[in-house]
């Protein structure tokens, strides 16, 4: 701050660390209602007690669809531990949502996100997708801007918190 001398910049700086100390390991992390593929409501709370491991994503994406066959191989390998793999699909229409689950077969719990000016977007600052976003077992932050599924070290965070 010290060799800033503009104030505009001053308080962009410190509105923008202020948001980012919002997001560091250990604190609550913003939570969410979104509605699944069977057009129930899940939200974050619900998914308390297992560690969550969300993927935000588009159908449009091509390094988000590059994700795809990694992130279904991580979830085979922890399907039966205490963690959650949660994808939100943003940018899209419902319809084309749906399609490209069904024809993907994706599992895991598929969310569809109908705006993209939702808090918990805005919380997380989200600018760009793919995002990855690990939380612990009580709804805080581990890392908001995880590894991508393909890569090993996703294996290792995951296993150090589980």
């Amino acid at each position: 701050m010290s060799i800033v001398k503009n104030e505009t910049y001053k308080d962009a700086i410190k509105k923008s660390y202020i948001n980012l100390k919002k997001l560091s390991k250990g604190t609550l992390s913003p939570t969410f209602e979104f509605f699944d593929v069977n057009n129930n409501l899940v939200t974050l709370e619900s998914l308390k007690g297992k560690l969550v491991y969300i993927d935000i994503w588009g159908t449009w994406c091509y390094p988000c669809i590059q994700e795809i066959p990694a992130l279904k191989e991580i979830e085979i390998e922890f399907r039966e531990k205490d963690i959650y793999f949660v994808s939100i699909c943003i940018r899209d229409k419902k319809e084309n949502f749906l399609n490209f689950v069904k024809e993907k077969n994706l599992s895991g719990i598929q969310l569809f996100a109908p705006d993209i000016d939702i808090p918990f977007f805005k919380d997380y600052q989200l600018k760009t997708v793919p995002r990855y976003i690990l939380i612990d077992k009580e709804g805080k932050i581990i890392d908001a801007n995880s590894f991508k599924p393909s890569d090993p070290k996703l294996k290792e965070q995951i296993l150090e918190y589980l």
